[in-house]
């Protein structure tokens, strides 16, 4: 090679590396006029809240509510957006899990779950939303068949639709089913 070509290869290699240079220094202060254009004119990415915070927004706090009242309140702030009665319904059950908010009544046939913000004065029964089987951990202190474990749920103030019959039925199961539970002899159950 001659002394010419190698001068000719390093001016080549020297434009290229101010060419490389000069477009990355052009790229960072074209990255950094579009970040000031947005912060100054407040095109930035779009301010779109989280489900749990529109509903916290939206949530009653003097009185109880249903899932219903909430998506009806998220629909009236909330217009532009779709609320589904199953995302609130779930995320409101969150809530009851965190301690947020507390279950008054249980769902039943054609009735919805009521909740209520801590700290509002709600009717609330005794036991509160426990399941039939945390009711019966609580009340069975002594060996008791099921039929006398079902009169005392039912005579306790257990919110139930369940007549007798069924509610010594639904006992029973979890009396058979439920590890908690043991059978003492002589019909009687007791825990373990």
């Amino acid at each position: 090679m001659n002394e010419f070509t190698m001068l000719r290869q390093r001016a080549r290699e020297q434009r290229d590396q101010a060419i490389a240079q000069a477009k990355a220094t052009y790229e960072t202060a074209l990255n950094q006029i579009t970040a000031l254009e947005n912060v100054l004119l407040d095109r930035g990415k779009p301010k779109v809240k989280r489900i749990s915070d529109c509903i916290r927004a939206v949530m009653p706090t003097d009185r109880p509510f249903t899932v219903e009242d909430v998506t009806e309140l998220l629909q009236a702030s909330y217009p532009t957006r779709i609320w589904n009665k199953h995302v609130v319904s779930n995320h409101l059950t969150h809530f009851r899990q965190r301690g947020v908010i507390c279950r008054v009544r249980k769902p039943s046939r054609g009735h919805g779950a009521i909740y209520a913000a801590k700290g509002v004065n709600a009717s609330v029964s005794s036991f509160g939303d426990k399941t039939l089987s945390e009711v019966m951990r609580e009340l069975l202190t002594e060996p008791m068949r099921p039929v006398e474990l079902a009169v005392l749920i039912l005579e306790s103030d257990y919110d139930t639709n369940m007549n007798r019959d069924n509610m010594r039925i639904a006992v029973s199961r979890i009396l058979r089913t439920n590890v908690a539970f043991q059978k003492v002899g002589g019909g009687k159950w007791a825990l373990r």
